[in-house]
């Protein structure tokens, strides 16, 4: 999909799309963008900053903090300079017009690997190089792209470059208390809907397993925390594949309501603590045609949630 409100460059774009074997579809603002993301799943955006309604950065913003768009990949071409890496919110490249085609044929290469690799993620933050692999030996072979990072700056730059639907975290990590780390985590709009699975080998108290489940976190601590670990991420794996895992093929034979083709199209507002059950649940819906909005856990959910504009099931 294509955002830019210059429509000779516009139809420079979606000529180098169609020359790439993709369909294109032309925002010339940004609502319009927001509208068509929205309704059409589009493998990427190329997105001008400069628009007519309002700052190309509040469309990023907006795409990145709803599910149904936060992993469509951004490619930004704009006349302004290319921000600071902190300012990236996430976008995958960043283009400064004006530019060459050699350039642009970049752009639409990327698209296309993005494309091919799997369109999932999961990053895994180790800081001991044995436990890592031990981590990567278990999971291997997994439908799902497995990205390794051993610090707390490696991670929130990884993070930033690019969508990740997962993150298994050790609270040991370097350079910044676990906690700390997934505090920065939830006050950044574009990670703070990311599940994560934490562990330790230390026991937890109650104080700091409370704070967990504020973060909206699964934590798995104590002895032989990291033999479990192995068994929840698979299960965790198979809900970023959009597979049922056992839990999910027992909810469907307690819930054959949910076939009704009446609800196919439905939002539903999903909140849950465990990270298990979540993947497990939204399996479920999703294969009923119900479109799942995640809500973290700390957050909790008033009597008039029917009302919530993004759901129309609680």
């Amino acid at each position: 999909m294509i955002i830019e409100d210059d429509p000779t460059f516009a139809q420079v774009l979606r000529e180098m799309a169609h020359g790439h074997g993709f369909k294109a579809l032309v925002a010339t603002s940004g609502g319009e963008g927001i509208g068509l993301a929205q309704q059409f799943k589009a493998a990427a955006i190329i997105l001008d900053i400069v628009l007519p309604d309002f700052d190309g950065w509040s469309v990023v913003d907006h795409l990145k903090a709803h599910p149904e768009t936060r992993d469509i990949p951004i490619h930004v071409v704009s006349v302004r300079d290319r921000p600071a890496a902190a300012g990236m919110k996430g976008v995958a490249s960043y283009l400064t017009k004006p530019l060459d085609a050699a350039s642009l044929r970049q752009v639409f290469a990327q698209i296309k690997q993005e494309v091919a690799r799997p369109a999932r993620a999961l990053l895994i933050i180790e800081r001991d190089p044995d436990r890592r692999d031990a981590i990567l030996a278990e999971i291997k072979g997994e439908a799902v792209d497995l990205v390794s990072v051993a610090s707390a700056s490696e991670t929130l730059a990884e993070l930033r470059s690019r969508p990740y639907q997962g993150v298994v975290l050790d609270l040991d990590v370097p350079e910044m208390d676990g906690i700390a780390l997934l505090q920065d985590m939830r006050q950044d709009p574009a990670l703070a809907d990311i599940p994560v699975v934490a562990f330790t080998g230390r026991s937890l108290d109650r104080k700091e397993k409370n704070r967990f489940k504020q973060l909206g976190a699964m934590v798995i601590a104590g002895e032989g925390a990291l033999n479990r670990l192995a068994a929840d991420v698979k299960q965790f794996l198979q809900g970023l594949k959009g597979e049922k895992p056992e839990k999910a093929q027992q909810e469907q034979t307690e819930l054959p309501a949910l076939s009704n083709r009446l609800l196919a199209g439905k939002k539903a507002l999903l909140v849950d603590d465990d990270i298990r059950n979540l993947f497990a649940l939204t399996a479920v819906l999703e294969s009923n045609g119900i479109v799942v909005v995640p809500v973290k856990a700390a957050r909790t959910p008033s009597p008039g949630c029917m009302t919530h504009p993004a759901s129309t099931l609680c």
